[in-house]
């Protein structure tokens, strides 16, 4: 048999080290998603364990360090107030287009159907309260479970914020204070990072470029060598 009559097998050629506009797409996805795939850390904009003293609060207030049920150092109010009672010495904005992360563990001894118990909110200047006791309406309420749980969640604000806590009581509720107890607050920016569902979705969409790629690239190639070309 002749040389020239016989057929061109592409497995046989050189590999094409060109630098197409597939291949520069195709690495460019790939960045995009070790990127993405890299944790974002939070920026923590305000942080007090209550463990020692309140230097970071504003002075007048009726919170203390104290003892908690069960041992440890916690935040506790000697009287019961409302509108708030210890308020932060510093006003926090986040950079992330106002959304703010506030988690803290609380421990509430308040009876069950009474309005009093721990309270979280912040000044902006108007009155904005996150998380109670079901007794009193938040967007978070917090069960009395009488031993330590961590409350979290996302809030937003378009203005910088102050937080404040209290040991709230109603006008007939009878609530004692000393029922309510904080420690490890911390406030962050809210960061995100990427969920799975869109990196998965980013790896499919990858993948469809590899398969077009390929199946541009040797048009007149045989079915046999094309299974062949995309593992190559």
């Amino acid at each position: 048999m002749k040389r020239d009559a016989i057929r061109h097998d592409p497995r046989n050629s050189p590999r094409d080290n060109t630098v197409t506009p597939y291949k520069t797409a195709l690495l460019a996805g790939i960045a995009i998603a070790f990127s993405l795939s890299t944790p974002v850390s939070a920026t923590k904009l305000f942080a007090d364990p209550f463990q020692t003293d309140l230097t970071q609060w504003s002075p007048g207030s009726n919170g203390v360090i104290t003892t908690a049920p069960g041992g440890g150092n916690a935040l506790a109010f000697t009287q019961t107030r409302g509108g708030g009672d210890l308020f932060a010495a510093v006003s926090l904005a986040s950079p992330n287009a106002g959304l703010f992360h506030l988690s803290f563990d609380y421990l509430g001894t308040c009876a069950a159907g009474l309005s009093c118990g721990g309270f979280i909110g912040f000044n902006n200047p108007g009155e904005t309260w996150l998380a109670g006791t079901p007794g009193y309406p938040t967007p978070h309420p917090i069960t009395e479970t009488y031993a330590w749980q961590t409350v979290a969640f996302d809030f937003t604000s378009a203005s910088p914020i102050t937080l404040k806590l209290e040991d709230f009581s109603g006008v007939s509720d009878g609530g004692q204070p000393l029922n309510a107890y904080f420690r490890n607050l911390v406030l962050t920016d809210g960061v995100d990072v990427p969920e799975p569902a869109s990196l998965a979705l980013l790896g499919g969409g990858l993948a469809a470029l590899c398969l077009t790629r390929r199946r541009t690239a040797w048009p007149a190639v045989q079915p046999a060598a094309k299974l062949n070309a995309c593992a190559s």
